[in-house]
């Protein structure tokens, strides 16, 4: 839970996810990817009585070198896959969050086979993608503070060729200075 539209649900991450836990229902599973989510997350999960589904607690995750393992508590099992083609080891995380959401849907997860083709194909434009040419375009269209640190980490893992420069555009109602 990044700090983002901050003008419409509020200065902090407190306010964020209470403002966001308005898809929240009695009794119907809510799905939380983020690690330390804020203390107004369990206080809404319990207004509303939505069954609260935690990264690192009702499940997780793994990484390896060529591959990592995804889990959920109440399912005892673990399903091994592929690293996903998209840059960054935060997608591993994102990954987990969508598997987590998928096992609690009716029909629960699909064969590892296919979820393992679907994280080898996926392609997502503008975060991370890399253009080759005569010098090499890195785009990402992160727009908050906590994205920007996520695209710095990423290009020193995986530096572009050569020299780097950076441009950056934001509409007036973002936090340019990253405060």
């Amino acid at each position: 839970i990044g700090l983002d539209h901050c003008d419409w649900l509020g200065p902090d991450r407190d306010s964020i996810a209470r403002g966001t836990m308005g898809v929240a229902s009695a009794g119907k599973p809510l799905v939380c990817n983020d690690p330390e989510p804020p203390a107004a997350l369990f206080a809404a999960a319990r207004e509303t009585e939505a069954k609260l589904y935690r990264l690192g607690r009702e499940y997780g995750y793994q990484i390896g070198d060529e591959s990592w393992t995804w889990h959920r508590e109440a399912l005892a099992s673990t399903v091994t896959l592929p690293l996903p083609s998209l840059q960054g080891k935060h997608q591993v995380a994102n990954a987990a969050g969508v598997l987590a959401v998928l096992s609690l849907l009716e029909g629960g997860l699909p064969p590892a086979a296919v979820i393992a083709q679907g994280l080898q194909r996926i392609e997502l434009r503008g975060r991370m993608q890399r253009l080759a040419g005569p010098c090499e375009i890195v785009l990402d269209v992160g727009h908050n503070p906590d994205a920007g640190a996520v695209i710095a980490a990423e290009l020193l893992d995986s530096p572009a060729e050569g020299r780097t420069l950076a441009l950056f555009g934001a509409l007036s109602d973002k936090d340019c200075a990253g405060k």
